[in-house]
């Protein structure tokens, strides 16, 4: 489970990279450049 959480952040990661929505400061960061960006919804956000 614990690599499954990972890998998804880690996609979220890139996700974040190549579409040019900031430097994240950490995870959490990640998660909020996505939803502003409308790729994941608020929901979402708050499942992972």
């Amino acid at each position: 489970m614990e690599f499954a959480i990972e890998d998804m952040f880690d996609i979220c990661a890139i996700l974040n990279t190549d579409l040019s929505l900031g430097v994240p400061g950490e995870d959490d960061d990640i998660l909020d450049h996505l939803t502003g960006a409308g790729v994941i919804t608020h929901k979402l956000s708050g499942k992972i």
